[in-house]
C-alpha cells in the first residue's frame, strides 16, 4: 500500500490522540484509527479557541508527501516543524526538522515505512542525536494482514542498555462485514513476560459511515475498565473523515470535556478516493451487490473500469461511456480488491476497496 500522506500526530500509545506530542506519523495512523482522507492538503488542530497546529501539505503526482510544514502559533508555542519525504522502491522516508522562537531548523525525527508492495509491514521511528550527529532507533511497529485488512500491530521500543528491541504494545483488530469493529489493546508485562489487557477502542456506525469511537482503558491494579475518550466524527460522502472532535471523560464531574478538534482540507492530486467536486468518487464502500463510480469534469474516451484481486487476477472489466456508472459486484467473493479507472489509455484512478455481502 502506498503511503499517502504524513501528519503531525499526537502521542500514539494505542493510535489515538492523547496529550499532544508532535512528531510525523504515517497516514496509516489516521486511516486506520480515524478513517481520515488520504489526499488532504491541510490540517488544523485546535484546543478551545486556540489553534494548536496548522499543517500545510504538498504532494507529488502519486500523492506522496514531498513537503509538509507545521506551526504552533502563540500563545501556546512559537515552534515550527517541517518535513520532507522521498520514496525508493518499497521504502518511504520522512525527515523532520524543528525550530524554536524563529531559530534555525535542526534535525529532529526520521520515520520510515516499508511495504511488501501492497501493504505497509514495518514502521520505524528514529531520533536525531545532536552529540554524535547520528540517527538513533526509538521505536518500531510491525503490521500483519488478512485479506488486505490489518489484524495485528505490535510495537517495540529500542533498549540502549541491551541494544535490542523489546516488546511494548499490541493491537488486535476485529471487523464486522469489512468494517472495523474493535481494537483490543495490550501492553507487555516485563515481569510476567506476557501481554496484559489494556482496554479497547470501539467503533460505531450509522449505516456504513463511522460516526464515533470510544476508548476504554483498563486499570492494571484494580482490573477495572473505564471510559477514557470519545471521538465524534463528521464524514464526507465517501465515508472519510472531514473533521473529528475528541472528548475526555472527567470522572470527578461525570461529564465530557472537549479536548481536541481536527479538520481536514482535501486536495485533488494522486490516486485516491476523491470527494465533492473532485475528479472521481466511488461508493458505497464496502460494496455489496453494486458499486457506483462518479467521474467529474472529464470527457470519457475509451474509458474502462478494471477490478483486480490482491493476487493480481483481473476479476471485472467494463467499458464505460457515462460519467456515472454502476458495476455489478454481486458475483464477487468477499474480500479486498484493487479498482482501476482508465481513460484513453491513461490511468485516472486507483484504490483498494472491500466487497462484503
Amino acid at each position: 500500500m502506498k503511503l499517502k500522506h504524513l501528519l503531525f500526530a499526537a502521542s500514539l500509545s494505542i493510535g489515538l490522540c492523547a496529550e499532544a506530542q508532535i512528531h510525523p506519523a504515517s497516514v496509516w495512523s489516521m486511516t486506520q484509527f480515524y478513517n481520515a482522507p488520504a489526499n488532504h492538503t491541510k490540517e488544523v488542530w485546535s484546543i478551545g479557541v486556540y489553534t494548536y497546529y496548522s499543517i500545510d501539505i504538498t504532494r507529488d503526482g502519486n500523492n506522496y508527501i514531498t513537503n509538509m510544514t507545521s506551526s504552533t502559533p502563540p500563545p501556546l508555542s512559537a515552534s515550527q516543524f517541517k518535513c520532507t519525504g522521498s520514496k525508493t522502491g518499497n521504502v518511504y522516508t520522512a525527515t523532520s526538522q524543528k525550530n524554536q522562537n524563529g531559530g534555525a531548523f535542526s534535525n529532529w525525527r526520521r520515520d520510515t515505512w516499508q511495504s511488501d508492495g501492497t501493504n505497509d509491514t514495518l514502521i520505524m521511528w528514529e531520533d536525531y542525536d545532536t552529540v554524535s550527529s547520528t540517527w538513533k532507533s526509538n521505536s518500531k511497529q510491525t503490521l500483519t494482514y488478512s485479506s488486505g485488512l490489518i489484524t495485528t500491530m505490535i510495537g517495540y521500543s529500542w533498549s540502549s542498555s541491551t541494544s535490542a528491541w523489546v516488546n511494548l504494545s499490541k493491537n488486535d483488530v476485529t471487523y464486522i462485514s469489512g468494517k472495523k469493529d474493535r481494537i483490543n489493546n495490550f501492553n507487555w508485562d516485563n515481569v510476567a513476560l506476557t501481554w496484559k489487557d489494556n482496554g479497547y477502542i470501539q467503533y460505531y456506525y450509522t449505516g456504513n459511515k463511522m460516526d464515533s469511537m470510544q476508548e476504554w482503558s483498563k486499570d492494571q491494579s484494580t482490573g477495572i475498565t473505564s471510559l477514557k475518550y470519545r471521538f465524534i466524527i463528521t464524514s464526507d460522502a465517501n465515508n472519510k473523515t472531514a473533521s473529528f472532535q475528541q472528548l475526555k471523560w472527567k470522572e470527578s464531574a461525570s461529564i465530557w470535556e472537549n479536548s481536541l478538534n481536527i479538520s481536514f482540507t482535501s486536495g485533488t492530486t494522486g490516486n485516491n478516493e476523491l470527494t465533492g467536486n473532485e475528479m472521481i468518487s466511488v461508493y458505497p464502500i464496502p460494496a455489496s451487490d453494486a458499486l457506483t463510480i462518479q467521474i467529474n469534469n472529464a470527457t470519457l474516451n475509451n474509458a474502462v473500469v478494471k477490478l483486480y484481486s490482491l493476487d493480481g487476477k483481473e476479476v471485472l472489466h467494463t467499458n464505460i461511456s457515462e460519467n456515472q456508472s454502476t458495476l455489478n459486484t454481486s458475483g464477487l467473493s468477499n474480500g479486498m480488491y484493487v479498482l482501476c479507472v482508465e481513460n484513453n489509455g491513461l490511468k485516472l484512478h486507483q484504490q483498494k476497496l472491500m466487497v462484503a455481502h
